[in-house]
């Protein structure tokens, strides 16, 4: 054999084992050894979603980076725990091989339910450079993911997709009803867009067939610069929505909410909504921005919302949480809310480069909110959790929450710990999840933690030890 020719082969076989390196190496989990550790597949992972099944297991999607971190790469990702370990929807022990969208195209924002079969549906925002963001909807059948009409998930374009808009599409919530169908809202250009699955097609409320450029399924008629829409459905399947409307610059930031009565939208008084006024609005503000907020409603169908406040002026943020008793909202301490008030409250600390606190509420079988949120104090951003004893906000110890004092602290480790996600046991034990991101590193991994009564453990039973 000529030198030349080996030269080549040398190359050539260079080449093949470079690559398969690579390939294992992407499939490595050896990242931060941490039982907590749920993602541990060598990319960036974020912003995830937690539910419980029947039997208490935790299942969890998030978006990551699957071709390179960067939002264009992004996937969405789904585990559950089941027999010791986490798994992939088909059954297969997980290493790295959670990809359900699969398709490159930049896929975020994703929203986990389980059917009463424990099954996941999925929904998310999917993107492609140049191009327009659009919903996808996905469900588990047992045995695959397919879309709403049963057709077998495909990688392709258009595949999930529940309309197809000349704008952009974002921000899903999902949610079943009580026969399992879907109903979605999420934003469309200046609109919030509320539609369902009838088991033929994606209907607006009223039941109308869902056209997207005929705008028939907005709630308020191309109205305000609306965002980030949070759902829920009462016992009858009505849809009540959450939303801020306000961009970053403008003059008032303010909260709405409304709901389907089964005939109109309705403020929470039952008025008939006008879009044209601000009668849905319960929160306005010139000083304060409303940055992150939540929506959950009792077993009375009336709702609960958590929201974080940033004032720059005052250089004051706080968490505020008030809830709906049929004549009034209420603050925790059952005072009628008002939005000058701070009793009760959760002070936060002084806004920071990143303000923009990210909170998850969960209610207790007595109706009772669990707040799970991140903040920053000395430098270090951390989870922390709160729940309400009947008199005050208490930590998972029963002491009170002191959240400056770091009582309420529950990652404690020396990394950036945001986006937690909480969920309540059965027997109301808490669970959470959370990203943590290292400084000076690539990649964010996604944690979780439940409490055993004594002490934050991970999935397997072991003690939860901080990330350093």
């Amino acid at each position: 054999m000529s030198k030349n020719l080996e030269f080549v082969w040398y190359i050539v076989l260079s080449i093949i084992f470079g690559t398969i390196i690579v390939l294992l190496a992407q499939n490595t989990i050896t990242l931060r050894p941490n039982a907590a550790n749920v993602s541990r597949d060598n990319i960036s992972s974020y912003e995830p979603s937690l539910i419980l099944d029947s039997k208490d297991n935790p299942h969890i999607a998030w978006y990551g980076g699957g071709y390179g971190d960067h939002w264009q790469s992004n996937e969405i990702r789904y585990v559950k725990w089941d027999n010791g370990g986490w798994f992939s929807a088909s059954g297969i022990g997980y290493n790295g091989n959670a990809n359900v969208s699969r398709n490159k195209k930049g896929s975020d924002s994703q929203c986990l339910v389980l059917d009463t079969t424990d099954n996941p549906h999925l929904s998310w925002s999917e993107s492609m450079v140049l191009q327009n963001n659009h919903i996808v909807y996905l469900r588990w059948d047992g045995s695959n993911w397919v879309t709403a009409n049963d057709n077998l998930y495909k990688t392709s374009k258009g595949s999930g997709r529940i309309e197809y808009t000349s704008s952009s599409t974002s921000s899903p919530s999902l949610v079943l009803g009580s026969n399992n169908q879907p109903t979605l809202v999420f934003s469309y250009e200046n609109n919030i867009v509320c539609i369902k699955y009838d088991g033929e097609n994606w209907v607006s409320v009223n039941g109308d067939i869902y056209v997207p450029e005929e705008n028939n399924s907005s709630v308020n008629k191309n109205n305000g610069e609306p965002s980030i829409p949070k759902l829920a459905l009462d016992s009858n399947d009505n849809p009540m929505l959450l939303w801020k409307d306000g961009a970053y610059n403008a003059e008032y930031s303010k909260l709405l909410f409304v709901k389907w009565n089964g005939l109109n939208w309705v403020t929470i008084n039952n008025d008939v909504y006008n879009p044209l006024t601000d009668n849905a609005v319960f929160l306005k503000s010139k000083e304060t921005n409303y940055y992150e907020y939540n929506l959950v409603i009792d077993s009375d169908n009336n709702p609960h919302i958590a929201w974080h406040n940033t004032n720059y002026e005052e250089n004051d943020t706080w968490i505020s949480y008030i809830h709906w008793n049929g004549e009034n909202w209420l603050e925790i301490n059952e005072t009628v809310f008002s939005t000058n008030s701070k009793v009760a409250t959760i002070n936060t600390g002084r806004p920071s480069y990143r303000s923009f606190i990210d909170i998850s509420i969960f209610l207790d079988s007595d109706s009772k909110p669990h707040l799970a949120w991140n903040q920053q104090n000395n430098g270090q951003e951390n989870i922390y959790y709160t729940k309400w004893n009947g008199s005050d906000w208490t930590t998972i110890n029963n002491d009170i929450l002191e959240p400056t004092n770091e009582n309420g602290n529950i990652s404690r480790n020396n990394l950036k710990s945001v986006g937690p996600d909480i969920a309540l046991s059965s027997s109301d034990v808490p669970h959470i999840i959370w990203h943590d991101s290292k400084p000076r590193e690539a990649w964010d991994e996604i944690m979780y933690i439940k409490w055993n009564g004594e002490n934050w453990v991970c999935a397997d039973g072991s003690v939860y030890k901080p990330s350093k």
